[in-house]
């Protein structure tokens, strides 16, 4: 449960741009919500310069202005993974794999639709894109390794040292 989370939160985080992705330094300043009349954080992507970070969420606005349904269709999915987490029981594999292949489908939306706004934010998206299949395979290995799995083997599988 605790990875199909983290996975459907880097997902879905991907997919509205990337707010919630923070730099593990230290602030000297406090963190201050967003302006009066905004109600969306800037994104915070620590491998992306403060350039590509503008230009991604430029072109993200872009897109929602050119598509609104990208924001009702960002919305649907947000209250369903809400409802999801808090439904009281654990959600099924098949549950947890549709909400996965729905922010899946989200994101490469978002992506051709901002690449409509803006094609030169083509090799940042891929940069996002190669930062997140690095941290998927680092959460696969960190399971086969026993720390995200509970230390529990499958039966039958070898044991490996």
């Amino acid at each position: 449960m605790k990875l199909t989370s983290l996975l459907c939160t880097v997902l879905l985080t991907l997919a509205l741009g990337g707010p919630g992705l923070v730099s593990a330094q230290e602030s000297t300043t406090p963190p201050q919500g967003p302006p009066a009349g905004e109600g969306r954080p800037k994104m915070k992507m620590a491998y992306l310069t403060a350039e590509e970070q503008a230009k991604l969420e430029a072109a993200r606005n872009k897109a929602v202005e050119a598509d609104p349904s990208l924001k009702t269709d960002m919305e649907a999915l947000k209250q369903e993974r809400q409802a999801m987490k808090s439904g009281g029981t654990k959600p099924t594999l098949e549950q947890r794999q549709a909400m996965m292949a729905k922010a899946k489908a989200l994101e490469e939306k978002s992506h051709a639709a901002m690449l409509k706004a803006d094609p030169t934010i083509a090799p940042i998206l891929e940069k996002v894109r190669a930062h997140r299949q690095e941290m998927m395979e680092k959460m696969g290995k960190r399971k086969e390794g026993g720390k995200a799995g509970g230390g529990q083997q499958a039966p039958g599988t070898p044991v490996t040292q």
